[in-house]
């Protein structure tokens, strides 16, 4: 019985890896993203809203005579029809308290925008904001911390996932032959009665070994990047697979491969009184996609 072995192209890899701690911008952007989950489920879940549509906007930007503001969200209940009603938003994350001048500034914007009401949430309020929102019924103050503990704060995930390398294939031919066979993986195969080139022929048998590989492996709870191996072997009845003309009885499959494991961590959490919580769970970025797996989650208010 004649074989033939072929190599496939390999994979390169570049990792990298780093935590910076957040800047002021990171961290506003961080209580903006939570506020607008939270408000979403909020106008969502309302029974007298039933059957409205609800739009929100995050950083828009209003002028006033040449003059630019930004609004860090506004929710829009039916946009664009008579009913239409806007609800503006400021976040303020920062250790100062905000104050009247907050408030002065944000009753500015309302008006420019022609908003029925407005919320500002802080970590604090000086109680000459309190009183100046009091003057302006129709603006909000709301606290909020991201010091505090609940059940969420015990969450855990894990995110996997895997980088074939350098797959060696060897084809056994159901029938000897006379001389040496030239393969290459833009080979002409037919797989059950479908065209195709070698290549392709070769992952859909690795896709197929590594579906169960992947619900089992027990790296997953082994942080880190792992190298690891594993062999296919893949049986042909007569005629089912082609290979330049050529039947082919089973093919086995040399697969190295690497497993990225990476718990989740909590990037941030924030509970914003009478409204709702909000956790954010992420992981390292993916070494081999460059993408990053998070998790949002909305409670109630703690």
């Amino acid at each position: 019985m004649c074989s033939k072995t072929l190599a496939a192209e390999p994979t390169i890899l570049a990792i990298v890896s780093r935590r910076r701690m957040a800047s002021s911008h990171q961290k506003g952007a961080a209580l903006e993203r939570a506020v607008r989950a939270i408000e979403e489920i909020v106008f969502k879940n309302q029974p007298n809203l039933g059957g409205r549509v609800i739009t929100v906007r995050a950083n828009r930007h209003i002028n006033d005579r040449g003059v630019s503001h930004e609004i860090d969200l506004i929710v829009i209940v039916n946009e664009g029809t008579p009913n239409q009603e806007l609800h503006a938003y400021e976040c303020k994350n920062r250790k100062t308290p905000a104050d009247k001048n907050d408030v002065i500034i944000f009753g500015h914007k309302m008006r420019i925008l022609g908003a029925q009401t407005g919320t500002i949430v802080a970590r604090k309020f000086t109680a000459d904001a309190v009183a100046q929102a009091k003057q302006a019924p129709m603006i909000k103050l709301f606290r909020f911390t991201d010091d505090f503990r609940s059940i969420a704060d015990e969450l855990h995930g894990i995110a996997t996932s895997y980088d074939i390398g350098n797959v060696q294939t060897t084809l056994h031919y159901r029938h000897p032959a006379e001389s040496e066979r030239t393969l290459a993986p833009s080979s002409v195969c037919v797989l059950r009665s479908e065209t195709m080139s070698l290549l392709d022929v070769i992952r859909l048998i690795v896709d197929e070994h590594f579906k169960p590989i992947r619900q089992r492996d027990e790296l997953v709870q082994l942080e880190g990047l792992h190298n690891k191996r594993t062999e296919a072997t893949c049986q042909f009845d007569p005629g089912e697979l082609i290979v330049d003309g050529h039947d082919i009885q089973y093919a086995c499959i040399v697969i190295p491969y690497l497993i990225s494991v990476r718990h989740t961590r909590l990037e941030a959490k924030f509970n914003v009184e009478r409204r709702g919580g909000h956790y954010k769970l992420v992981c390292e970025k993916d070494p081999f996609e460059g993408k990053v797996f998070s998790v949002e989650i909305v409670t109630k208010p703690v």
